[in-house]
């Protein structure tokens, strides 16, 4: 290009190229566009890298709770807890098959471990949670979920919950991050991951966590889960949940194992200190509300109870708990409807405690209402100097279970992490 003179000044000649105002708009958008992309094409494989590495090649077993025989908790439209258990497994197994995690199934259809036929001694459920823990932790996985749906006696409760074992740093971790993602991507729920002493918990070996789906007594969630679509759905926030723990956890360096000396995560830690009068005693029962799914106490009066001996006395007060809370009481019953007292006997500081078999014919089901039966005898009965543990028998026989939760076939400590003293 030349160079001209006009009046003594060299002047260079300009192009100047008119453009309408919508093609300098289109310009702009399409370089913001590629540097963008340029942007995540450069930066992907540093964010997406470490999560790919450390969720794939993981094992994860995955137990869909009951089957077979063993239905579990029942709604009110006669859909079973069996059923939604074992679609919410498979569909988690998908899910993490595709992010290349191996899974172990301890059922893969409607049946559970024990055979037809088979020559079982004592509880046939009993031997058939044995098998499942010793199915899992022969895997040796890196994680271990187990899917229940829960239930109680009144239709008010509702929410997913996650629970661990209480002496695991690593089950509670786990719990907290899939009761995270279930109250994220299922709406409002207030519920928090707590401790249970269920049976599989304990037994398993690597962290562990219990994820109870939803509440088959409650009309609403029994809805929902009667809907194959929302099954899906409570999938994918356990899958993200076990995503964000491996997550976690390698940030922490490693995986620590379960039998480490881990803090007593949710447990109480002050002894109640209501006054209790002589011919009165301190009797467990259900929280009143969906908010409270832990013991409560309440004071109940029991005339001439200072006078008995002591098997007169743990008589009377289980009169009193199998008959529920007081006229005006605003806590919930936790024996089954039907239940009758057969006996109580006192050895040494054991107590046994006989009931009918509607104790277990009648119960609801769930995870954690089986939990709350069960301390709230052996909570109330403790609440006497005198006995230090409990032992459950209905018609006069040891039972491993009531349904399939709780491992009873032992006398039994007082628990105070299941029990909420409200001020």
């Amino acid at each position: 290009m030349r160079a001209s003179a006009c009046g003594g000044l060299l002047v260079r000649p300009r192009i100047i190229i008119l453009v309408p105002q919508r093609t300098c708009v289109l310009v702009a958008a399409v370089v913001a566009v590629g540097v963008v992309l340029y942007l995540l094409g450069t930066c992907a494989v540093s964010v997406l890298a470490p999560a790919r590495d450390v969720v794939s090649g993981r094992t994860v077993a995955i137990d869909a709770g009951h089957g077979g025989p063993d239905s579990g908790a029942k709604g009110k439209t006669g859909i079973r807890e069996k059923h939604i258990n074992l679609h919410i497994a498979l569909e988690l197994r998908a899910l993490l098959g595709r992010a290349a995690v191996y899974t172990v199934m301890t059922r893969e259809a409607d049946h559970d471990l024990i055979e037809d036929g088979e020559d079982i001694t004592g509880s046939r459920k009993r031997a058939e949670l044995e098998r499942r823990a010793g199915l899992v932790n022969a895997s040796s996985p890196d994680i271990f979920v187990t899917i229940h749906s829960n239930s109680f006696p009144e239709p008010q409760w509702s929410g997913a919950q996650v629970f661990y074992n209480p002496v695991s740093d690593e089950g509670r971790a786990l719990a907290v991050h899939i009761q995270a993602q279930l109250v994220a991507r299922l709406g409002p729920n207030t519920r928090k991951a707590r401790p249970a002493d269920i049976y599989l918990l304990r037994r398993v070996k690597a962290p562990s966590a219990l994820v109870e789906v939803g509440f088959l007594s409650n009309p609403r969630e029994e809805r929902l889960l009667s809907d194959p679509a929302y099954r899906v759905r409570v999938a994918e926030a356990i899958y993200h949940g076990i995503v964000d723990y491996l997550m976690d956890a390698a940030g922490r360096s490693q995986l620590k194992p379960t039998d480490s000396d881990g803090a007593d995560w949710g447990a109480v830690r002050k002894v109640a200190t209501a006054q209790v009068a002589p011919n009165s005693a301190l009797l467990y029962f259900g929280g009143p509300t969906n908010f409270d799914d832990s013991l409560m106490p309440e004071v109940r009066e029991v005339p001439g109870l200072a006078a008995m001996d002591a098997m007169g006395a743990l008589t009377a007060v289980m009169h009193c708990l199998i008959a529920g809370p007081g006229k005006d009481s605003i806590l919930q019953p936790t024996i089954p409807r039907g239940t009758v007292l057969r006996w109580v006997k006192l050895q040494g500081d054991v107590a046994s405690v006989n009931l009918s078999a509607e104790f277990v014919s009648n119960h609801w089901g769930g995870s954690r209402a089986e939990e709350m039966t069960v301390y709230s005898i052996v909570n109330t009965l403790t609440e006497f100097a005198y006995v230090k543990r409990v032992k459950l028998l209905v018609e006069g026989k040891p039972i491993q279970s009531i349904a399939g939760h709780i491992d009873i076939d032992e006398p039994l400590m007082r628990n105070l992490s299941i029990v909420h003293f409200r001020s």
